[in-house]
């Protein structure tokens, strides 16, 4: 399954976190692949289908009981550039074999950026198909929960602190005059 999402700023992706049910409570294996954006179905692209794809080992967390686990994990190396206002999409595989189920966020989780209630299902099977490839199946109405969180580009941080330095500068001439005027 996967979930398309436009980040609000640009930035490289530090962490990812995504919220389901499973039948299991120690460390189960998950691929996680992002995707462009391909007329609004997930961008099949390199020999795994997304712009990057990590298979990983992850606990699951239910600290409040409700059969709701928090999955989570720091995307070390950074290795996918998020652009703000271009449509992603995030996909997220048991690769162990395990049910695991999605979860819906219904107040479970926070959104990224802009979430468009368009889920989808894969629906391939075998090395032309399966988790990441499509063919891809609409899930109307649908959104999942999870939150991706990144780092913003170092020429994003320098144009912001350059911005706030000139208005302070501006505001304490400003103030000069004022005290003269």
């Amino acid at each position: 399954m996967a979930d398309d999402f436009i980040p609000a700023s640009s930035g490289w992706v530090s962490k990812v976190e995504w919220w389901g049910s499973a039948p299991f409570t120690s460390q189960d294996e998950f691929e996680i692949t992002f995707h462009t954006d391909n007329n609004g179905k997930p961008a099949a692209t390199g020999n795994f289908g997304g712009i990057s794809q990590w298979t990983t080992s992850v606990q699951a967390l239910d600290n409040d009981g409700d059969d709701v686990y928090h999955y989570f994990i720091d995307w070390e190396p950074q290795d996918v550039f998020l652009e703000a206002g271009s449509t992603y999409w995030f996909s997220v595989a048991n690769a162990s074999g395990n049910a695991w189920t999605w979860a819906n966020p219904g107040g479970v989780a926070p959104t990224v950026g802009a979430q468009q209630f368009n889920a989808v299902e894969s629906t391939g099977v075998g090395p032309n198909g399966g988790p990441h490839f499509g063919p891809w199946d609409s899930l109307d109405n649908q959104d999942f929960a999870f939150r991706i969180s990144s780092v913003p580009e170092p020429l994003t941080l320098l144009g912001s602190a350059t911005a706030l330095g000139f208005g302070a500068l501006f505001k304490r001439e400003h103030s000069k005059r004022q005290k003269k005027g």
